[in-house]
């Protein structure tokens, strides 16, 4: 009976630890607006925008989540509006920027998740 409340105990505070991690997070990866016109592929350097043509003011982000995946892309926009849309079990970000502090983003994959539940029942 005691060791069961002391597994209880245990995967409570796993738990917990888990979700605070969650949600106090810094960013893991940083996604910057190199001229506007480069996709997210992890390697990007430039921290700020450069922006070549009169018609945009902006780089737009947009952050798209689904069942624990995240995907980014990014380009220039005019008239860059930052919103959230909820439809169902997706998500869209929409950031705007024009330097790199505007871009971080913490990107959440399922794995993380799989590898924490595989964790706990490890200990139960």
């Amino acid at each position: 009976m005691q060791e069961c409340v002391l597994q209880t105990f245990f995967v409570v505070f796993l738990i917990n630890i888990f979700l605070y991690q969650q949600l106090h997070a810094q960013p893991i990866s940083c996604v910057t607006c190199m001229n506007c016109q480069d996709v997210y592929d992890g390697t990007d350097r430039n921290s700020t925008c450069l922006f070549n043509t009169s018609d945009t003011d902006s780089c737009e982000k947009i952050r798209i989540q689904k069942s624990g995946q995240v995907l980014v892309s990014k380009g220039c926009s005019q008239g860059c509006r930052e919103q959230t849309i909820l439809t169902g079990t997706v998500r869209f970000d929409i950031a705007c920027c024009k330097t790199d502090n505007c871009n971080q983003g913490i990107i959440l994959t399922s794995q993380s998740f799989l590898l924490f539940i595989s964790f706990i029942f490890t200990f139960t």
